[in-house]
């Protein structure tokens, strides 16, 4: 995958966690068309750059704290 690939897909994984479209790994990584692995990834990418994600036993999902 190019780095402006998984960039576009990057904010596209962090506006279906905002928006609530897709929470669990397996749900984003096929609205995504990557593996589960990779959303792992991508989602401690977002933690290590400040990104307020969560992962929340209720939902069993991820949410993205806002303050």
């Amino acid at each position: 995958m190019t780095f402006e690939k998984y960039g576009t897909k990057l904010l596209t994984l962090q506006e279906y966690i905002q928006k609530n479209w897709a929470t669990t790994p397996s749900q984003l990584a096929k609205k995504l068309g990557i593996s589960e692995r990779t959303v792992l990834r991508m989602i401690h990418f977002l933690k290590k750059h400040k990104v307020p994600v969560r992962y929340c036993k209720k939902i069993k999902g991820y949410k993205i704290i806002s303050s």
